[in-house]
């Protein structure tokens, strides 16, 4: 019954910008949140504080105690500030506040759960240069500071001498094809190439279907997937810091004054995990990693094995926060990492069902 009662506590975002559910941090990050007290009651309340961060196992990181007074009829805010402790792996903690003397009869204990990620030093890139399209250059950007050697795709360069083509965000585009076409992108994947598409936002890519969903909430569909090494499925809810993909707060479509929108209104983008995503197919050979939607129809992040080489649609919002969120620069690590690896072995076979089945392994190249 806390949500009955006259009183509450609970832990909020930073000031400023208190319905922030941030829960990634680096090590040694100052992390900012702050405790709300809500007060019905006729009169005021002072309240005493005392907050801890700790470690999933139990032990104590942290701790820190708050004085306040709750005033009648109002919401309170007390800050509280403190830093990520030194880790050398990726760290449950729980951020834990309990109220003391009198203050423990009119509010209950609220806790917090976070992470703390290792120190954000860039991890030396071993192995080949990439090849990339990147007609906006943020992406090309982010792999400069991640210390990757990248060559610009202009249409002569030899494949075989590259292992991963990485088209950057919103770079998907008639450039782009055009030089699959004539450069014989496909063959160049089933012979071993790699390629890695990261957020779009229009169209197709690849014959998937790219759509608007502002997703929040992801789920991991291969937990055990080496893009998602050192990650867990907590972490693609409420990504840290805003996508900015789309404009926070668009104006409702000119029907709506007659019409009940097909879906609700678009209301900023804090915490968006991804602002684009996939329909998962039906047929071909892209399988989920993870997904997304309502009956969780649609994935951010797309992977194919085609003949001894991968295509990988990456449509997590990753691009804007790799220097500043652990889970997105991480996720980065993992995707560049596994696909600069050596190519497959043998091609990988599969069975089509159905004359609109053989049509989508042929047009895939897919060994049958």
């Amino acid at each position: 019954g806390r949500y009955f009662d006259h009183t509450d506590m609970y832990i909020a975002g930073s000031p400023g910008n208190w319905p922030a559910k941030e829960h990634s941090f680096w090590a040694g990050a100052v992390i900012r949140k702050q405790i709300v007290l809500l007060n019905d009651l006729t009169r005021d309340l002072p309240v005493s504080l005392c907050w801890q961060l700790s470690t999933a196992d139990g032990r104590e990181a942290t701790k820190g105690t708050a004085s306040a007074v709750a005033a009648a009829g109002e919401v309170t805010f007390v800050p509280i500030e403190f830093s990520a402790p030194t880790v050398d792996r990726r760290t449950e903690c729980v951020l834990s506040v309990v109220p003391e003397g009198a203050a423990a009869e009119q509010f209950q204990r609220d806790d917090f759960q976070l992470q703390v990620f290792p120190d954000r030093a860039p991890r030396p890139a071993d192995g080949d240069p990439v090849l990339v399209h990147d007609p906006h250059g943020r992406t090309s950007s982010i792999l400069a500071r991640m210390g990757l050697q990248a060559t610009r795709w202009t249409g002569k360069e030899d494949f075989s001498t590259f292992r991963l083509l990485v088209v950057g965000e919103r770079g998907y585009d008639d450039r782009f094809r055009d030089l699959a076409l004539s450069r014989h992108l496909a063959q160049a994947i089933t012979d071993g190439l790699n390629v890695l598409v990261f957020e779009q936002v229009e169209g197709d890519v690849f014959g998937v279907r790219i759509k608007e969903q502002s997703a929040r909430r992801v789920f991991a569909q291969q937990a055990e997937h080496p893009f998602l090494a050192g990650l867990a499925a907590s972490d693609f809810i409420d990504l840290s810091g805003e996508s900015d993909l789309l404009a926070p707060y668009p104006p409702a479509p000119a029907e709506t004054r007659t019409t009940w929108p097909a879906r609700y209104f678009k209301w900023g983008n804090r915490g968006v995990v991804a602002s684009y995503v996939c329909r998962k197919p039906h047929v071909g050979p892209f399988l989920p990693v993870l997904e997304c939607g309502f009956d969780l129809v649609d994935s951010p992040l797309l992977a194919a094995r085609v003949g001894r080489g991968r295509v990988v649609l990456c449509q997590v919002d990753v691009t804007a926060r790799a220097a500043a969120d652990p889970v997105s620069r991480r996720l980065m690590e993992n995707l560049l990492g596994e696909l600069r690896k050596e190519p497959l072995a043998q091609p990988v076979g599969v069975r089509a069902v159905g004359a609109g089945a053989s049509d989508i392994a042929r047009m895939f190249r897919l060994r049958l």
